[in-house]
């Protein structure tokens, strides 16, 4: 039997209308916002990592179309829970900010899904807030045998989430020094400390695009892991602060 398998699976994009029921934060950064859908029957949401496509109108009526993960959703129920990063502006934190029950949204996709096997023995998630709703949605569905590392970089202390899992998760909560370069150095002094586990392990790094990059040279050149097995995924750039939150949107 294969192990470790990697599967890319294609989408029907599927244009649908989005009902706004309700919103909450989920930390002073973050905000949940409660979908009702009757189109989700044969909607489909693989991966973690997989984005739809939001449609929203700026103030002079132009139409612009940003990526976001799917947070939490039921076919059952009809409901769909996408979370917004609220530390910039942009169309889509003004649209979140500004939503109502009853209000209309037009979502497409996702597109396509690339779906990890879950069978490695041991999982290393680092990434900024930018990636934490995909990589919650990861860890909450990873079997119970599975070992975690995520190390995950908030803006404070009132970012911290709880993580509901039954795999052996160990998250450290850091800090942002404002600077992606003083991040790396944070963040590889952390994995520095760290002690890998023995067996084949699957390595996702993602967030802000300079951070990113060096982390993957961490990964793939000073620590030698197999390219095959990491994932890295720019979400954002520091020269031009985006509001998507995306895993795999492009910039």
């Amino acid at each position: 039997m294969a192990t470790h398998t990697i599967t890319k699976t294609r989408l029907d994009l599927g244009w649908r209308t989005l009902t706004v029921t309700s919103k909450h934060l989920v930390t002073p950064r973050l905000l949940r916002v409660e979908f009702q859908c009757d189109e989700l029957a044969d909607w489909e949401s693989l991966s973690p990592d997989d984005h739809v496509k939001l449609l929203f109108q700026t103030p002079d009526g132009e139409d612009v179309m940003r990526d976001l993960t799917p947070r939490v959703w039921s076919r059952e129920k009809g409901s769909l829970a996408i979370e917004f990063a609220m530390h910039d502006e942009g169309p889509a934190v003004t649209w979140a900010r500004e939503a109502k029950s009853g209000m209309k949204l037009k979502m497409g996709g996702p597109s396509g899904s690339v779906v990890v096997a879950d069978d490695f023995a041991w999982y290393l998630l680092v990434g900024d807030a930018s990636a934490l709703p995909s990589f919650l949605r990861r860890i909450e569905g990873l079997r119970s045998d599975a070992l975690v590392h995520a190390i995950l970089l908030v803006e404070s202390e009132a970012e911290i989430q709880p993580i509901t899992t039954v795999s052996d998760c160990h998250a450290q909560w850091l800090f942002t020094t404002g600077s992606s370069a003083s991040d790396c150095v944070l963040v590889e002094q952390t994995l520095a400390e760290l002690r890998f586990s023995e067996g084949d392990g699957f390595i996702w790094i993602a967030g802000e695009g300079t951070f990113t990059r060096r982390l993957y040279r961490w990964a793939k050149d000073e620590r030698g892991h197999k390219e095959e097995w990491i994932k890295a995924a720019e979400y954002w750039k520091a020269s031009r602060v985006s509001s998507q939150n995306v895993p795999g949107a492009s910039h």
